[in-house]
């Protein structure tokens, strides 16, 4: 099943999931990437994909703390990087 495909299942079945195409194509047809949040091709650096699945992922977490703090009746900010 190409990644393309794979990433339609995903965001199909879990639409609040980021999907993350890792290729060795440093380009990709928009109609590849519909499903998808980010991709990385031939080229990139390390950094590149860790820091876009820091800011993919942020939102969750802070809404996790926001809702953990609220049950604590206080307000807590973390960072898990």
């Amino acid at each position: 099943m190409p990644g393309s495909q794979l990433a339609r299942h995903i965001k199909f079945l879990m639409p609040h999931v980021p999907v993350v195409l890792i290729s060795s194509r440093a380009d990709l047809p928009s109609a590849e990437l519909a499903f998808v949040d980010a991709h990385f091709g031939f080229g990139t650096s390390l950094d590149d994909p860790l820091g876009t699945m820091r800011i993919l992922v942020r939102p969750k977490l802070m809404r996790l703390v926001d809702r953990r703090a609220g049950e604590r009746g206080m307000t807590q900010w973390t960072d898990s990087t």
